[in-house]
């Protein structure tokens, strides 16, 4: 047991920030209570890996035996590194909080925790053990109910699943799980996508720096790492770790505390978010990670779209015209459009109509009114695939019409003539997945991808703040 603790530290922390990423990315309602611990009242519910007996301590070093658990549900409701919190009865009959081994509930402790949702419509089922038995059953989680991925064992999964404010532990056939469960896209507090940028002070008329093009990488928290392949990293108060905020049109660069920045002659100075600490980032087309923002996303994707007489509709059951708009915009130029504030304003402004969809007129709508907060600017409609590609080998994307569905071209090769598809909403008739797909024109002309038109999107720059 003493070797276990020793290895369990390293691993520590990789589990700690999976279990979090979990419980900040429940339903807007869960959301909006900030969890950021199992406890009491949001506890991890689970069965223990097999049926022999195992130590419970009565202290989280696990060193003093309190008891013996056996199998049966327990209600997990702390974590300790490798160290699991649960409440079990002792032998006076009385409930009492104990420490357990990880290990005794979770197949692989130390594996990496993958962010999840349920993308299929009709749900799915996770069993306590894995066994495809109707007594084994533990519960149904429905469609954009999130989980982790958190280890294997033969033909199955092993998850956790949050459902309102509790947490489940159990098991998916893997088959199952590969065609019904899908990652996450979206990083908490990543205002930035990861990418190639050219920076340079947004300020004119001063000894300002030169422009510079850096690699962002978001490392969490708000903060990134900006490196020059000549000049190495970007410095705020000689830390690599820079948080990037946004206001307005452009993009301020802080130390971690929020209170200082970097100013356009280079100087560390107190945080003010003035002009003369403005920074204007523009995104160079690089053969980057795909990322595509999936309408079924339990970050936003039970958020109301609009309510009728058979219910409400959602970002998840209508909101193809938002998020295909999303990650056109995200794929152009790194910005990220809230869904929840374009399906607000879609439904604000007639564009969506209750269970039918959204209109064409959203897209140049959404431009003018924020376009040039989100560098973007709209091209127009067509239905000519000779300029969409012309439009999209100038670093434009596009938002395409196909039959009931709206989705978002990002690229032209060159090489085979194929088109970078986004769609938000994978596993019906289309034949595309949650990383992106690169089609043929014969593919986009026919079935269910049948593109009946293109919207064009192209990235503008921020206007010069003058001194």
């Amino acid at each position: 047991m003493n070797k276990k603790r020793k290895i369990s530290t390293l691993y520590q922390a990789a589990f700690i920030i999976g279990l979090t990423i979990l419980m900040l990315l429940g339903t807007a309602k869960v959301r909006a209570a900030s969890f950021t611990e199992i406890t009491d009242s949001a506890c991890l519910h689970a069965y223990p890996l097999s049926k022999k007996a195992f130590p419970i301590y009565s202290d989280h070093e696990m060193t003093s035996v309190a008891g013996k658990g056996t199998y049966k549900e327990y209600k997990i409701v702390k974590f300790f590194g490798n160290t699991m919190q649960l409440v079990y009865k002792a032998e006076d009959g009385t409930r009492k909080k104990g420490y357990a081994s990880a290990s005794c509930f979770l197949q692989q402790p130390s594996g990496k925790r993958e962010g999840m949702y349920v993308g299929s419509s009709s749900g799915i089922d996770i069993y306590k053990v894995p066994k495809n038995s109707s007594s084994q059953r533990f519960i149904h989680a429905a469609q954009a109910d999130s989980g982790l991925k958190v280890g294997e064992k033969g033909q199955w999964t092993q998850v956790m699943i949050q459902k309102k404010r509790q947490y489940y532990l159990g098991w998916i056939p893997t088959s199952r799980f590969k065609s019904s469960m899908f990652h996450f896209a979206v990083r908490t507090g990543q205002i930035l996508a990861d990418g190639r940028y050219t920076l340079c002070p947004a300020l004119v008329g001063t000894d300002t720096l030169k422009k510079t093009t850096y690699d962002v990488k978001y490392i969490g928290t708000g903060l990134y790492t900006l490196k020059n392949v000549k000049k190495g990293y970007l410095q705020v108060d000689n830390s690599r770790q820079v948080c990037i905020q946004k206001k307005g049109d452009f993009y301020y660069l802080l130390t971690d505390s929020r209170k200082l920045a970097l100013n356009a002659k280079g100087e560390t100075t107190e945080a003010a978010l003035d002009q003369t600490q403005a920074w204007d980032f523009q995104k160079k087309s690089t053969r980057t990670v795909t990322v595509v923002y999936s309408q079924y996303d339990p970050e936003y994707g039970k958020t109301v779209y609009k309510d009728g007489n058979i219910g409400p509709r959602t970002i998840s059951t209508s909101g193809c015209g938002v998020m295909a708009l999303v990650n056109a915009i995200y794929a152009l130029n790194g910005s990220y459009i809230p869904p929840e504030r374009l399906a607000r304003f879609s439904a604000a402004r007639g564009h969506y109509f209750y269970n039918a969809g959204t209109a064409d007129t959203l897209y140049p709508d959404v431009a003018e009114k924020w376009g040039k907060k989100y560098r973007f600017k709209y091209d127009g409609l067509t239905g000519s695939f000779a300029e969409l590609q012309k439009h999209l080998r100038k670093g434009g994307t596009a938002v395409a019409l196909v039959p009931g569905h709206y989705l978002a071209i990002a690229k032209y090769r060159s090489s085979d003539g194929k088109y970078l598809i986004l769609d938000s909403a994978v596993g019906g008739r289309r034949p595309t997945s949650i990383n992106g797909d690169w089609m043929s024109m014969g593919q986009l002309q026919s079935g269910a991808l049948f593109c009946q038109h293109f919207h064009l999107f192209s990235t503008v720059k921020a206007s010069k703040n003058r001194s």
